[in-house]
């Protein structure tokens, strides 16, 4: 069978995505990980047309490990596969951060804002005639909109 490879770049070297580092390998089986690379390598390099039996002789693996890993980095929405038993198209897509990462950046960004409580006492002489309390939620980093609540403590001059 034989794979065909595309890529919007090719510069003369293998670029390899921060995000792909620092979210996809640590996760990945090891074998999935230097066959996407071999291939992003080919990719970049100009090699373009491959066999799928030269690429399982270059790992020692079998045809059937190489398209198990093509499909993961297709679960995965690192690449696209298109195409018929004896001619594969592999598109290479932008990694992004996984689902659960976005999820969790969210939810941490969210707690992270925590309410900020000030209070301003205004002083005429030496009695203090009014004091404020101005409270800011993580609603306030959403909509944008602060709303002072009423005053905690008045007293009377």
């Amino acid at each position: 069978m034989q794979l065909s490879l595309h890529n919007g770049s090719s510069s003369g070297v293998t670029i390899i995505s921060n995000i792909f580092i620092d979210y996809y390998i640590p996760r990945a089986n090891g074998e999935f990980v230097k066959i996407y690379l071999y291939l992003l390598r080919s990719l970049q390099s100009g090699d373009t047309a491959l066999d799928l039996t030269a690429v399982a002789d270059v790992f020692d693996c079998t045809e059937s490990d190489v398209l198990r890993t093509l499909r993961y980095w297709e679960n995965q929405k690192l690449v696209v596969l298109a195409g018929t038993d004896s001619q594969t198209s592999i598109d290479f897509l932008q990694p992004m951060l996984p689902d659960a990462v976005q999820n969790t950046l969210a939810e941490q960004a969210v707690t992270q804002i925590a309410p900020v409580t000030s209070t301003n006492t205004v002083r005429t002489g030496t009695t203090p005639t009014a004091k404020v309390s101005v409270s800011q939620t993580a609603n306030i980093a959403q909509t944008g909109n602060q709303t002072p609540s009423a005053p905690e403590n008045q007293k009377n001059p």
